[in-house]
């Protein structure tokens, strides 16, 4: 499409592009446009001139931090709930994906110890266009135990109450998801 218009962009420019819209193709072109507008009569448009014409990208979806959070990884659940804070997610919004999602894998434990296949579980616990996550689902669930996941909804209610209080949503956030995965069980379930 930028061939096709005449648009010359150097390849850094063309992956700030891409790091900026994502995959979805409408915004995608309406972001061209924007470039287009802005590089008429120039010979070919810099990594910073793109994100000078695009301005604010998008925040990562909060989808990844519930399957971070799911997968009690820790590191990369705190650098996603920064960067969503950074681009002015708000507070209450991430406490609740961190709720649906460990919610799910509560679900997925229960249902895993009563036999339940993988497939049934993402039937049961996840949307039709989102069952190709059933495995990862169940595979999350073996890295919690009742007593973790109790702990780690306390955790997250704690800080919707000190947020709704007025404490820093992003103190209370992150200091939630250090105390839900910080410590694993001694045993993983199977």
């Amino acid at each position: 499409e930028l061939r096709r218009r005449g648009l010359r962009i150097a390849p850094e420019g063309v992956e700030e592009l891409i790091d900026r819209v994502g995959q979805d193709l409408r915004r995608l072109m309406g972001e061209v446009d924007k470039l287009e507008a802005f590089g008429a009569g120039q010979r070919s448009l810099s990594a910073e001139d793109v994100a000078a014409v695009l301005g604010r990208g998008l925040g990562k979806p909060l989808y990844l931090l519930g399957d971070a959070i799911s997968g009690r990884r820790t590191q990369q659940s705190l650098e996603l709930i920064d960067e969503l804070m950074r681009e002015g997610e708000e507070g209450l919004r991430i406490l609740a994906t961190l709720h649906r999602s460990l919610r799910q894998v509560r679900g997925a434990v229960a249902l895993r110890e009563a036999g339940s296949r993988p497939d049934e579980i993402g039937q049961r616990l996840l949307p039709g266009n989102m069952q190709f996550k059933a495995r990862d689902l169940v595979e999350a669930s073996r890295r919690w135990t009742d007593e973790d996941l109790q702990r780690a909804m306390a955790a997250l209610g704690r800080a919707d109450r000190r947020i709704k209080r007025g404490a820093d949503a992003a103190t209370a956030v992150v200091a939630a998801v250090v105390e839900a995965c910080g410590t694993t069980s001694p045993r993983r379930r199977r």
